[in-house]
């Protein structure tokens, strides 16, 4: 039985080392825009994908890790015991982002009728867009808000 909670403890500080290596990617992700808005890095297409990628390969590293330390220390039952945490937090991550998308999907529609209202007013696009990014709630409202803010900052809309 002992065996079963250290390979379980091997999983959860592999979820944390994930989580981690996460927050720090997200970190620099946000420090690196924020360079290339003001010009002092040039802007690279293949940072979007590139930071998916070697999110997933680190999950997936870090997974096949705890599932061999805990297979190493403690048989079939330790790996099965290492993989559980990895395997219930990516599920989670992938219900979370479900959820976000439709919620997206579901504040689009009013916000495009707000931002066409907007325009049949009289105002130009980015007013509009402005506008309607204060008026929609968070998910959306949050991607709209960074959408003007980039904007204003010399991003091209069609960007």
């Amino acid at each position: 039985m002992s065996s079963l909670v250290v390979a379980f403890l091997f999983g959860s500080a592999a979820v944390i080392a994930v989580t981690e290596i996460r927050r720090t990617l997200r970190h620099r992700l946000v420090i690196r825009r924020a360079r290339q808005q003001v010009g002092l890095v040039p802007i690279i297409e293949s940072d979007r994908r590139r930071r998916g990628v070697s999110t997933t390969v680190n999950l997936l590293v870090i997974g096949a890790m705890a599932a061999a330390l805990g297979s190493l220390s403690f048989g079939p039952v330790g790996a099965m015991g290492g993989a559980v945490p990895l395997v219930t937090y990516r599920s989670w991550e992938s219900r979370r982002a479900r959820r976000r998308r439709e919620e997206m999907a579901d504040q689009l529609a009013p916000a495009l009728q707000l931002m066409v209202g907007h325009l049949k007013i009289g105002r130009n696009v980015m007013s509009a867009l402005s506008e309607v990014a204060e008026a929609t709630p968070a998910p959306l409202g949050d991607l709209l808000r960074e959408v003007v803010s980039e904007v204003r900052l010399g991003s091209a809309v069609d960007e």
